[in-house]
C-alpha cells in the first residue's frame, strides 16, 4: 500500500520487463509507482490518479512519447507535473523533440536505479520550489492589487515592471511604460535612492487624473539582483490627503468658531496678547470692542435655534464688512505684523473686535457707530423679517488696561452699562463704571437679604378728590429701609430685582 508521503510516479513504457525493473528501482528509492503500457492508458491513469511525476519512454507503438507528452501538457493540472523522458544515450534528436513537446528533463538508457532516484528527487524539489515561488508571487500580486496604496516596481532605467490599480487610478502609470519626468521631479533625485539605508521616505503633491491635487507619503526601497547590485526599486505611496485635510480642519476648529467661521475666544486671547506686546514696543494704542446682541434669546425661544444660528451667521458677515481691513481672520499662529482688525465670536450672541491701530481717539467710536447702523437694517431669514440691535462696550490700551484680562473685563463692564442705559448704543469704559458695577453687585447682595431682614416697607399714599375732599383710593409704595444706606428709592433697586 502506498504511503501518503511517498511521491507517485507514472511509468509509461511498452516494454513490460522495463516497466517492472523501473518500478522496482522506484520502490527501492522510496517512491510509489503506476504502470501504463501505452499512451492511451497513460492519459487515462493521469486523469484518475494525478501522479507527482511521469517517467515516459519515447519510442512506443500508437501514441509515441512526444505525442503523449504534448497531450499531458494539455490535461487539467498537466502543465506543472514534471515529465522525464527516457531515451537512448546518443539520441540527441529525441532529446530536442522531447523538450519541444514539454518535457522537464531526460534520462538515458540503461537506467540506473540510484541515478533515477536522485534525478526524480531533484526534479520534484525543483517543482516544489517553483510552486512556492508562484504562490509567493500570487500572494504578492494579490496584495499589490488589493491594497489602496500606490505601488510601482521600477527597474534602474525607470521602466515600470509592476503597477497596481490604485496607481493606475491616480496617475497615468502603465506596466511596461516609463515613469514620466514630471512625476520623477516630485521625488528625491534617483541618485539618492541607493544611498539611503532601508527605505527613503518623502512627501509630495501631485495632480491626479481626477484633476484634484493629492498629498502622498512615499517610501522608496531598493531590491537587489542575485549578485547583490541594485536591480530596481519598489515605490509605495500612501494618499494622506484626507488625513491632512482632517488635521487642518481640526487645527482650524481649535481656533475658530464652527458656526460663523470667525476666530474663537482662544485665538482672540492669543492675538490680543501679541497685539499688546507689539503695541507696547511701538508705543501704539489698541481698542477692544465687546459687542452683545440685544434680546437675542427672544428670537431663539420664539423662532428656534436654527433661525438663531442663521441670524448669527448673517450678523458675522455684516460685522466683517464694518472693519477697515478684509484681513480679519488671523492664521494660526501669526507673527507680526498683525492684521489691522480682528473679529472674533466670544460665544452665544457676543462678538469681540480688536482694533490694532486706532490712530485717533474717535476711531473706535466710528467703528462702533458703523456697526450700530449696519445691524439696524432688517435681516430676512426663512421668510422672517427680523430687527436686531446691539450694545457695545469699548476699552482702550493702555488707558483702560495694560493686559488681556483687564482690557476684556473693562470692555465687558462698558457693555453692561450700555445695555442698562437702554441698549442699541455704545459706551467707552471709565473708572466710574467699575465703581458703579461694584456698587450694583453689593446692592444686589443686600437686596437678596432685605426680604429676610424685613427691610422692605409698604407706604400707603392716599388719593383725595379735590372737589369733595374725600379719600377715593390709596397708592401702595414700596420702600427699602437699609441700615447703612438709609431709605433707598425704588428707581435704584427695582432695576436690580
Amino acid at each position: 500500500m502506498r504511503s501518503s508521503c511517498e511521491p507517485l510516479v507514472l511509468v509509461v513504457d511498452d516494454d513490460a520487463g522495463q516497466r517492472c525493473l523501473t518500478s522496482a528501482a522506484l520502490q527501492q528509492g522510496g517512491f510509489a509507482s503506476l504502470e501504463a503500457e501505452d499512451g492511451e492508458r497513460a492519459l487515462s491513469l493521469f486523469q484518475r490518479e494525478t501522479p507527482d511525476l511521469v517517467l515516459l519512454d519515447v519510442i512506443m507503438p500508437g501514441l509515441d512519447g512526444f505525442a503523449v507528452c504534448e497531450a499531458l501538457r494539455r490535461q487539467p493540472g498537466g502543465q506543472d507535473v514534471p515529465i522525464i523522458v527516457v531515451t537512448s544515450l546518443d539520441d540527441l534528436d529525441s532529446i530536442e523533440r522531447a523538450y519541444a513537446a514539454g518535457a522537464t528533463d531526460f534520462i538515458t538508457k540503461p537506467i540506473q536505479g540510484l541515478v533515477l532516484s536522485h534525478r526524480i528527487r531533484h526534479v520534484l524539489r525543483a517543482k516544489q520550489a517553483w510552486q512556492r515561488l508562484r504562490e509567493s508571487e500570487a500572494r504578492f500580486r494579490t496584495l499589490v492589487q488589493a491594497t489602496g496604496s500606490v505601488i510601482l516596481v521600477l527597474d534602474r532605467q525607470g521602466w515600470i515592471l509592476e503597477v497596481n490599480p490604485a496607481a493606475e487610478k491616480l496617475y497615468p502609470f502603465q506596466r511596461g511604460g516609463r515613469v514620466e519626468p514630471d512625476f520623477m521631479e516630485r521625488l528625491p533625485p534617483v541618485d539618492s535612492w541607493d544611498d539611503s539605508e532601508g527605505s527613503l521616505c518623502c512627501e509630495s503633491t501631485i495632480r491626479a487624473l481626477d484633476g484634484d491635487e493629492h498629498i502622498l507619503l512615499w517610501s522608496i526601497s531598493r531590491f537587489a539582483s542575485a549578485e547583490g547590485a541594485t536591480a530596481g526599486w519598489v515605490v509605495v505611496g500612501r494618499d494622506i490627503t484626507q488625513r491632512r485635510q482632517a488635521d487642518e480642519r481640526a487645527r482650524f476648529l481649535a481656533h475658530h468658531d464652527s458656526l460663523t467661521r470667525l476666530p474663537n475666544r482662544i485665538l482672540l486671547l492669543e492675538q490680543l496678547q501679541k497685539a499688546i506686546e507689539l503695541a507696547r514696543i511701538r508705543s501704539q494704542s489698541l481698542a477692544v470692542l465687546f459687542l452683545g446682541l440685544d434680546r437675542f434669546k427672544r428670537i431663539n425661544d420664539s423662532l428656534g435655534h436654527r433661525v438663531g444660528d442663521l441670524l448669527l451667521q448673517q450678523v458675522a458677515v455684516r460685522l466683517q464688512g464694518c472693519l477697515r481691513s478684509a484681513d480679519y481672520v488671523c492664521p494660526v499662529p501669526s507673527d507680526p505684523p498683525l492684521p489691522q482688525d480682528l473679529l472674533a465670536r466670544s460665544g452665544g450672541d457676543e462678538f469681540i473686535i480688536l482694533l490694532t491701530e486706532p490712530r485717533q481717539l474717535d476711531t473706535a467710536a466710528r467703528v462702533a457707530q458703523r456697526i450700530l447702523e449696519t445691524l439696524s437694517k432688517p435681516f430676512v431669514i426663512e421668510n422672517h423679517e427680523l430687527f436686531v440691535t446691539c450694545s457695545i462696550g469699548v476699552a482702550r490700551y493702555p488707558r483702560d488696561g495694560t493686559n488681556v484680562d483687564t482690557l476684556l473685563k473693562n470692555a465687558d463692564t462698558a457693555l453692561y452699562h450700555a445695555k442698562n442705559e437702554g441698549r442699541n448704543h455704545f459706551r467707552f469704559y471709565s473708572s466710574r463704571m467699575q465703581a458703579a458695577t461694584i456698587q450694583n453687585i453689593e446692592m444686589e447682595k443686600w437686596l437678596r437679604q432685605a426680604l429676610a431682614r424685613q427691610e422692605l416697607v409698604l407706604h400707603y399714599q392716599p388719593q383725595i378728590n379735590l372737589n369733595s375732599g374725600r379719600i377715593v383710593g390709596v397708592e401702595a409704595l414700596l420702600r427699602w429701609q437699609h441700615p447703612v444706606l438709609g431709605s433707598v428709592a425704588p428707581a435704584e433697586f427695582i432695576p436690580l430685582a
